[in-house]
């Protein structure tokens, strides 16, 4: 995926830019985090790109599908097995007449589980995302 993009900030090899939104980005407001006006990220600098300068980005193409499915498959997951496996030990196993309260607890605490491992392989992940600027914009 090919993104516009400002230089805020240059060094060697590296730069800091500044996503472009396209219009029907405006309101949607995924890609940046909480409490941040603008998205930016840390690309490779391939060309030379110096602060100011207009340039396109280029991101991975999986990047948005990796995403999607840590912030909510991974979750979802977590929930499915902690309900297979609430159900499986306490209605089966210990043979509690009212297990649905025991699966349900089981299924949030896996959820919770999933979710606390999601945001260690996320800060993996992120520094392995594969950024880089690959030529100056024609909108100057």
């Amino acid at each position: 995926m090919i993104e516009e993009a400002f230089v805020e900030s240059a060094q060697k090899s590296r730069a800091t830019v500044k996503l472009i939104r396209p219009q029907a980005c405006k309101k949607c407001k995924a890609c940046q985090g909480p409490g941040k006006n603008e998205p930016f990220l840390d690309a490779e600098n391939i060309v030379g790109a110096k602060p100011r300068d207009r340039v396109m980005v280029e991101i991975d193409d999986n990047l948005i599908a990796k995403t999607t499915f840590m912030f909510y498959g991974m979750p979802f997951l977590g929930f499915i097995i902690g309900v297979l496996l609430g159900h499986f030990f306490f209605a089966k196993i210990f043979n509690i007449s009212y297990h649905e309260v025991y699966t349900l607890a089981s299924a949030i605490l896996a959820s919770l589980l999933f979710y606390m491992l999601n945001r260690k392989l996320v800060r993996d992940l992120a520094g392995n995302i594969n950024i880089r600027i690959v030529a100056f914009s024609d909108n100057q």
